[in-house]
C-alpha cells in the first residue's frame, strides 16, 4: 500500500474509533442535564407548593388539633384556595392527613388518585420536613393506621408527570405537625424541555467541533509523522547527497539477489569503483565542487545500468554496483564501457575533470553467499588494485586472510598486548664509513604461552586486518621510546626507528600519540624515527603529507621504508620531504651478481643523496655487498652480515662497556660476528 493510501485508512479507522467514545460522552452529558433538570424542577415545585399549602392550613392545625375534624368554612376556604392554585397550573390535587395517618380531607381529583403514597416522605412529613415521592408502597395502610375513605380511585392524566409533596401543618411556629398535606403537583417540564434542547444543541454542536478538531489535528499529525518516517527511512536507506541507496540498502538489495537468483543457479557479480584522484580534486575544488562531482557520477552510472542492475553509493568515493546472471570475468569485461564513460571530462569550475576509476569484483556464488562476506570480498580485491595501481581485479582466495586460524590468532593477539607477552628487539644500523652504530630498529616479537614464537609475517597482517594494528602500533611506541629514553640516561643514547603501517597514518591522532609518548618519557624527538612503506605513501598520500608534515614540523625524522618496492613517484619524494631513503632488500639481493640491481641501487643512493636525504640499504648479509654499497656513497647499512636482531640485554652488553664510543660513534661490530639472537 502506497503511504498516501496507508494514511487515509489510518485516519478513517481514527473517525471510526473515536466516534464511539464521542457519543458515549454524549450520551452521558444528555443523561446527566435531563436527571439535574428534573431535580432541579422538583426543587422549585416543592418550594412553591410548601409556600402555598402552608399559608393556606396552618389555621386548620389548631382547631383541627381541639377538635379533630375540620369545620365547614374551612373547608370552603380551602377548596378556594385550591382552586385558584390548580387554575394557575401550581397544585393538582390535595390531602390532609393526620401524622398517624387518618385521611382527614381530599379534594374531588384526590379522592379519584389512589392513595399508594411513599412511607418514607410521609413520616418525614409527620416528623416536621417536606418530603417528595410518587407513591405510597403498598401495605402502608395497614403499618400506620391511613383509613381510605371509599371513593378513592381514578387517576390523573397520565400525559402530565406529577409530583407528590409531603408538607408538614404546624400549629405554632416551632410545633408537632398537625396535620399533614399531600400534594399532587402537575410538573410542566415544557420550560425545562425547552432550556435543554437549547442547551443538547449547544453540546452536541460543541463535541462535534471538538471531534472534527481533533480528527483534523489527528490527520495532520499522521501526515507529519509519516513524512517524517519517511525521511528517517530514507536517511536510513539512502544517500542524502547523490540519492542512491546506501551501503545498507544496496547490501539487501544484493541479498534479495541473492535470494532469487540461487534457486536457478544463476551467477551474479558485487562491483565497488573507487574513484582515483577524486580526494586531490575535493581538496584543490572544494567540497561544494567534490559534492557536484559525486552526483554527476551517480547520474552516469544510474542512466548505465540494465533493468534488473542496481547502483549505490557505498561511502566517500566508492560506489557499488549490483550485476545480476553476471560472473565475475564478464562483469570485467562489461566495467571496461563504466570506466570509459566515467572518464569523458566534464567541466567543473572552469576545469575539466574526468575519473579514472578502479573496480574490485567478488561472484555470487563462488565467492560467497552472504551479501556482507561478498562486499568485503569485493573490498580486498578493491585494495588489491589500488595497490597493484591496475584498473580492476577479480577476487581470489589468497586475498582473503579471514580464516578461523587468523581470526583466532587475532583474539590471542589481543590478549598478548594486554597481558604484556609481547617484546621487542633492535637490529643495529652499521655506519659504513666508521662501521659505528648510531642507530637500531625496533621490531616486535610474540613469545605465545602455548604456540611459541609466533612470526611477525603471521601475526602483524592479522593486526593490520583486524583493526589491532591501532593498539600494537601504540605498544610498540611507547615502548621503544620508554627503552631510547633509558639508553640516553644511562649514557648509550641511540636513535631508535619504530615502523608505522598505513592503517596507522590514517589515524589523525598518529602525531599527537607520538608526542605525547616523547613528552610521557622526556625524550627529545630527534632519538625517535618513524618508518613508513612506500605502500602506505601511495595508498593514502592526502592524510599521509598532513600527518608526516606535522610529525616533521615537532621534529620527529621520518623514514620511507621499502623504496623501490612499490611506485612511489619522485614528486611524493619532493613534497614529503623526508629525512632518510631505504632501498628494499629485492634490489640488495643480487647486488653483486645482477648488473641492472647494481645500477638501480647506485642511481638510488644518489637521489637519494640529491634529496638531501640519507639513505639506508637494508638486508645485507655479505661482505661484498657491504664494500659496494660502502664504495658507492651509502651511508647506513643493516642486514645479518653485521647483526641479527638483539635483545636489550644482548646489544647492552655488546656495546654498553664503552658508550662514550657509542655516543661519538665509534663503536665496531666485527663483520660475520655470530649471530645472538
Amino acid at each position: 500500500m502506497r503511504p498516501r493510501h496507508h494514511g487515509l485508512a489510518l485516519f478513517v479507522r481514527y473517525v471510526v474509533i473515536s466516534l464511539v467514545p464521542v457519543l458515549l460522552v454524549g450520551i452521558g452529558v444528555e443523561l446527566y442535564t435531563r436527571h439535574q433538570g428534573r431535580v432541579q424542577l422538583e426543587r422549585q415545585a416543592t418550594r412553591q407548593v410548601e409556600g402555598i399549602v402552608t399559608s393556606s392550613t396552618s389555621s386548620l392545625a389548631g382547631g383541627i388539633e381541639r377538635s379533630g375534624a375540620i369545620d365547614p368554612i374551612s373547608v370552603q376556604a380551602l377548596r378556594a384556595t385550591v382552586e385558584r392554585a390548580r387554575d394557575l397550573g401550581l397544585l393538582h390535587s390535595l390531602r390532609l392527613w393526620t401524622p398517624t395517618g387518618g385521611l382527614l380531607w381530599a379534594d374531588e381529583r384526590a379522592r379519584a388518585a389512589p392513595a399508594t403514597v411513599s412511607e418514607g416522605a410521609f413520616f418525614d412529613a409527620a416528623a416536621g420536613s417536606v418530603g417528595a415521592a410518587e407513591g405510597w408502597p403498598e401495605g402502608l395502610e395497614a403499618r400506620a393506621g391511613v383509613s381510605v375513605p371509599d371513593g378513592l380511585g381514578g387517576a390523573a392524566d397520565p400525559r402530565v408527570p406529577v409530583l407528590t409533596v409531603f408538607v408538614p401543618i404546624r400549629s405554632g411556629a416551632d410545633g408537632p405537625a398537625a396535620l399533614v398535606a399531600e400534594v399532587v403537583v402537575p410538573l410542566d417540564q415544557t420550560g425545562l424541555f425547552g432550556s435543554q434542547q437549547q442547551l443538547r444543541v449547544v453540546l452536541a454542536a460543541s463535541v462535534a467541533i471538538l471531534w472534527l478538531v481533533l480528527a483534523l489535528l489527528t490527520r495532520s499529525t499522521t501526515a507529519k509523522l509519516q513524512h517524517n518516517a519517511q525521511a528517517l527511512r530514507e536517511l536510513a536507506l539512502y544517500d542524502p547527497l547523490t540519492g542512491l541507496p546506501n551501503r545498507r540498502q544496496f547490501a539487501d538489495e544484493v541479498t534479495r539477489s541473492i535470494e532469487a537468483l540461487g534457486p536457478h543457479g544463476q551467477p551474479g557479480a558485487v562491483v565497488l569503483l573507487d574513484l582515483l584522484g577524486f580526494t586531490r580534486i575535493n581538496n584543490a575544488l572544494g567540497r561544494a565542487y567534490g559534492d557536484e562531482l559525486l552526483r554527476y557520477v551517480a547520474e552516469r552510472l544510474g542512466a548505465m545500468i540494465q533493468p534488473g542492475q542496481f547502483v549505490g553509493r557505498i561511502g566517500g568515493d566508492v560506489f557499488g554496483l549490483l550485476l545480476p546472471g553476471v560472473d565475475g570475468p564478464t562483469a570485467l569485461r562489461q566495467l571496461d564501457v563504466v570506466r570509459h564513460v566515467l572518464a569523458a571530462e566534464i567541466e567543473v569550475a572552469g576545469i575539466p575533470v574526468g575519473f579514472e576509476a578502479v573496480v574490485g569484483i567478488a561472484s555470487f556464488p563462488l565467492d560467497g553467499a552472504e551479501a556482507d562476506v561478498l562486499l568485503q570480498r569485493a573490498d580486498l580485491a578493491l585494495g588489491a588494485a589500488k595497490r597493484a595501481e591496475i584498473e580492476a581485479r577479480v577476487f581470489s582466495a589468497e586475498l582473503d586472510r579471514a580464516d578461523p586460524t587468523r581470526l583466532g590468532l587475532a583474539v590471542e593477539l589481543r590478549r598478548a598486548i594486554a597481558n604484556g607477552e609481547l617484546f621487542l628487539v633492535y637490529q643495529p644500523k652499521v655506519h659504513l664509513v666508521d662501521l659505528g652504530v648510531r642507530s637500531v630498529e625496533a621490531l616486535v616479537r610474540w613469545n605465545h604461552p602455548e604456540r611459541g614464537p609466533v612470526p611477525p609475517s603471521e601475526f602483524v597482517p592479522v593486526a593490520e586486518s583486524t583493526g589491532l594494528i591501532g593498539p600494537l602500533t601504540a605498544w610498540v611506541l611507547d615502548t621503544a621510546v620508554a627503552q631510547a629514553a633509558s639508553w640516553a640516561y644511562n649514557g648509550m643514547p641511540m636513535r631508535v626507528a619504530i615502523n608505522v603501517s598505513a592503517r596507522n597514518l590514517r589515524d589523525e591522532h598518529l602525531p599527537e600519540y607520538v608526542l605525547r609518548s616523547l613528552l610521557k618519557h622526556n625524550l627529545p624527538p630527534d632519538y625517535i624515527e618513524l618508518e613508513i612503506t612506500e605502500t602506505a605513501i601511495i595508498t593514502e598520500p592526502e592524510r599521509a603529507a598532513r600527518a608526516l608534515r606535522r610529525l616533521r614540523d615537532a621534529g620527529v625524522a621520518v623514514e620511507l621504508d621499502d623504496f623501490g618496492q612499490g611506485a612511489t613517484s619522485l614528486g611524493h619524494l619532493r613534497n614529503l620531504r623526508l629525512s632518510t631513503l631505504k632501498i628494499d632488500k629485492c634490489f640488495i639481493d643480487n647486488l653483486c651478481t645482477d648488473d641492472v640491481d647494481a645500477a638501480i641501487v647506485y642511481n638510488l643512493i644518489s637521489l637519494g643523496h640529491q634529496l638531501g636525504m640519507e639513505v639506508v640499504a637494508e638486508g645485507v648479509e655479505s661482505e661484498a655487498q657491504a664494500a659496494a654499497l660502502a664504495a658507492w656513497g651509502c651511508d647506513v647499512a643493516q642486514g645479518f652480515h653485521f647483526s641479527r636482531p638483539l635483545t636489550v640485554a644482548q646489544l647492552q652488553t655488546r656495546f654498553g662497556r664503552s658508550p662514550e664510543r657509542v655516543a661519538a660513534g665509534q663503536a665496531t661490530l666485527v663483520p660475520n660476528a655470530a649471530p645472538m639472537a
